[in-house]
């Protein structure tokens, strides 16, 4: 199951770059979404944070109302390969070439720590 995960979350970004490549208004339409993904996902990371400040309880048992909620999940999700796909467009723009080495350190850095993080739950 976690080599699909990482398959995915290779396979994904890379299908969102070649689109990408394709079309301006593809590429404007990701950053949106990203961008309304980034505001949902804080909302309800604030509003919980806050109702949890309020009802005076600890956040480390209240944190699946936010991690289970769909407003959440969803947009989260979709910003985990939001990433990924900036990190593989620097490589194919024309930018100065320590930003591609950066970008591929970072790719390389994210499928490590979740083969890491995933192999640290198992354990």
């Amino acid at each position: 199951m976690k080599l699909l995960f990482l398959l995915l979350l290779l396979i994904i970004p890379l299908i969102m770059v070649f689109v990408a490549l394709r079309s301006r208004m593809v590429t404007r339409i990701f950053h949106v979404l990203a961008l309304l993904c980034f505001y949902s996902a804080a909302t309800v990371i604030a509003g919980d944070v806050y109702a949890t400040n309020a009802h005076m309880t600890t956040f480390t048992t209240e944190i699946h109302h936010f991690l289970l909620n769909g407003w959440f999940l969803y947009p989260s999700a979709y910003l985990g390969v939001y990433v990924p796909y900036l990190l593989w467009m620097s490589l194919f723009s024309k930018k100065v070439e320590y930003i591609r080495a950066l970008a591929l350190h970072f790719a390389i850095v994210h499928c490590i720590m979740i083969i890491y993080c995933d192999n640290d739950y198992h354990s």
